[in-house]
């Protein structure tokens, strides 16, 4: 079911439901490379990676989708997370790659996933607005293991492309109007269904 979700939001990120055309949002690409690695767990890795996905919603309700593509690794894969930690810094983990096990032994692959406030509120160490904040200022990370690399061959910090402030691509707006389209048909059949209710 997550799956299904992360892909929908993947392949649509730009048309939301009239909840996330109002909420802070932004989508994201980037690369997992060995340098972004920090010592002791330095990787000389040439693999090519990359992330890319989108954060969805408001500070009590969002989805943070992902598909992380990689290909020639070193190792063979040994484990893949999301890292709490700003650039330049190692942190712990804070979630685990969906549907890991599915690629692990692997050199090359696209993991895709979702990680949710409602996953957050069911682990308990945090609550969603404060990892809504952290992924706003860029405090998060994605970290691919490999056998030889175990404390990481490639990782890339995640870090918003386009912000929820930003002049939106006319493809976005695009998206943005249809959806606020959406909403506002929704709205006016739910007041004509309360009408009729107090009418009666």
């Amino acid at each position: 079911m997550k799956q299904l979700l992360a892909l929908g939001l993947l392949s649509a990120a730009t048309v939301l439901s009239p909840v996330a055309v109002e909420a802070a949002t932004f989508t994201y690409s980037v690369p997992l490379e060995a340098k972004q690695e920090v010592a002791p767990n330095l990787s000389n890795s040439s693999a090519i990676a990359n992330a890319t996905g989108a954060l969805v919603g408001d500070p009590m309700n969002w989805v943070f989708s992902y598909a992380v593509n990689y290909s020639g690794l070193q190792g063979f894969l040994a484990d893949g997370h999301i890292h709490l930690g700003d650039r330049g810094k190692n942190g712990p983990v804070v979630h685990a790659l969906d549907n890991l096990p599915s690629f692990l032994g692997t050199q090359s692959g696209t993991i895709v996933g979702a990680w949710t406030s409602a996953d957050v509120v069911a682990a308990g160490r945090t609550t969603p607005q404060n990892v809504f904040s952290s992924f706003l200022d860029g405090g998060y990370y994605f970290n691919l293991h490999s056998t030889i690399f175990r404390g990481g061959e490639v990782r890339g910090q995640i870090e918003p492309l386009v912000e929820a402030n930003a002049v939106p691509e006319p493809t976005t707006m695009a998206g943005v109007l249809i959806a606020g389209a959406v909403g506002a048909a929704v709205r006016r059949q739910k007041n004509r269904q309360e009408k009729l209710e107090n009418q009666n």
